[in-house]
C-alpha cells in the first residue's frame, strides 16, 4: 500500500466527527486505544500534517513543482506528538513553533492559488487566524502533570477545541487531575478494524495479490480468514503483514495467494500480545 494513500474506514469517520465536535463546542476530546489502531495516522491525515510539514520542508524552487491542494488554504487544525521528556517551556514552544508553521503553509497555499486562479483578491476563511481551532496532541500519555497544566493553561487562554491522544487507561491518568479533566467533554476509543473494513483494505492495496481476493472463493476464504486471525484488526500490523506477503509472494514467483503464505508471513513478523 502506497504510504501517501490513506483509506477512508468507518472507524476514522467517527474519528473525524469526534474532531469536528471538540472543534464546534471547544471542548476538550480523549481518545485512546491500542498501538497500530491507526490513532497517529487518522489526526494527520484529518490535520493535512504530513503535507504542512512537506510543504514546510520544500525550498523554494521545488515548490513551484508542488501541487498544493485547495483544501491547506483552510486548515486550521495544528498537531502535535509529545516528546518523551516533554517540560511546560518545551511544550509550549513546539505548539507555538507547529502554529507558525501552519499558519505560514496556509499562507502559502493562498498564494500559489491566488496565482493559479490569477486573483490576488482571494481569501481563506483563517487568514486572520493567528491560533488553531483546534490542537491534537499525540501520545499524551508521557506527559506529567506539569506539561498538562501547560497545555490547560493554553487551552483556557485560547479557547480552542483540543484533542489528547493516548493509550488505554489514559483517561483514568487525566482523572487524578480534576482542573484538566472537569473541562473534557467527549472520548472516543478508537477501536480495531472490523473483518469488512480488512477485506476492503486489502483489496484496495496497490498489490495484485490482494485486489483479486473474492470471499466466496474458498482458497481466499481461507487467506482472509488466516490474515484476520492473525492482525485481529490491526492497521500496522496488517499493513507490515501485507508488505511480508507480496515480498513472499515475489521471491518465490507465486502467482496464488494461500493460507500457507500467510502464515509464512507471520513467521517472519515480530507479533505482540
Amino acid at each position: 500500500m502506497s504510504e501517501e494513500e490513506f483509506l477512508i474506514t468507518k472507524e476514522y469517520k467517527r474519528f473525524q466527527e469526534f474532531c469536528e465536535a471538540c472543534r464546534q463546542y471547544k471542548y476538550i476530546g480523549l481518545c485512546y486505544g491500542p498501538p497500530g489502531v491507526g490513532k497517529t495516522l487518522s489526526a494527520k491525515n484529518y490535520s493535512n500534517w504530513d503535507l504542512i510539514e512537506k510543504i514546510a520542508r520544500t525550498n523554494f524552487i521545488s515548490k513551484k513543482q508542488l501541487d498544493i491542494p485547495h483544501d491547506i488554504c483552510n486548515t486550521d487544525t495544528m498537531f502535535y506528538t509529545a516528546e518523551v521528556v516533554t517540560s511546560p517551556s518545551q511544550i509550549l514552544n513546539a505548539i507555538n513553533n507547529n502554529t507558525l508553521m501552519m499558519v505560514d503553509v496556509r499562507s502559502q497555499a493562498k498564494n500559489y492559488h491566488s496565482k493559479q486562479q490569477k486573483n490576488s483578491n482571494s481569501e481563506s476563511d483563517f487568514d486572520n487566524y493567528t491560533h488553531p481551532s483546534l490542537v491534537i496532541i499525540d501520545e499524551s500519555d508521557r506527559l506529567k502533570l506539569n506539561a498538562l497544566e501547560q497545555i490547560r493553561d493554553y487551552y483556557d487562554k485560547h479557547h480552542c477545541g483540543l484533542i489528547l491522544i493516548g493509550m488505554p487507561g489514559m483517561e483514568k491518568k487525566l482523572s487524578r487531575y480534576p482542573q484538566l479533566y472537569s473541562r473534557v467533554g467527549f472520548v472516543h476509543e478508537f477501536k480495531s478494524l472490523s473483518q469488512e473494513e480488512m477485506i476492503f483494505i486489502m483489496k484496495n492495496n496497490i498489490s495484485e495479490f490482494f485486489a483479486a481476493l473474492d470471499p466466496k472463493d474458498f482458497t481466499d476464504h481461507e487467506v482472509i480468514a488466516a490474515i484476520v486471525q492473525v492482525t485481529r484488526g490491526n492497521f500496522r500490523l496488517l499493513n507490515r503483514l501485507l508488505k511480508q506477503v507480496e515480498r513472499i509472494m515475489k521471491i518465490n514467483m507465486l502467482k496464488t495467494l494461500t493460507k500457507e503464505v500467510i502464515l509464512s508471513a507471520r513467521e517472519c513478523l515480530v507479533i505482540g500480545v
